[in-house]
C-alpha cells in the first residue's frame, strides 16, 4: 500500500518538474545569420573516374 502512495507522489513530482526542466534547456541562438541573394555552384565540366568519364554539357550545348 505504501509503495502505491510513493509511486503516485513520485509521478506527481516528476510531472511538475518536467516542464521546468524542459524550459530551462532553451537558449538563444548566438550565431549570426546572413541571408544570401544568390548562390552560384561551380563544378568541372569533366569528371574522370576509374572506369569512365562523366561529361556535363554547357547550357548552349543542351539547347542545341
Amino acid at each position: 500500500m505504501r509503495t502505491t502512495i510513493y509511486r503516485k507522489i513520485m509521478t506527481a513530482v516528476f510531472a511538475l518538474l518536467l516542464p521546468a526542466a524542459a524550459s530551462a534547456q532553451e537558449s538563444a541562438d548566438t550565431i549570426a545569420t546572413q541571408e544570401l541573394d544568390e548562390i552560384v555552384i561551380q563544378a568541372p565540366k569533366i569528371i574522370r573516374k576509374a572506369d569512365m568519364d562523366v561529361l556535363y554539357p554547357s547550357e548552349s550545348a543542351v539547347e542545341n
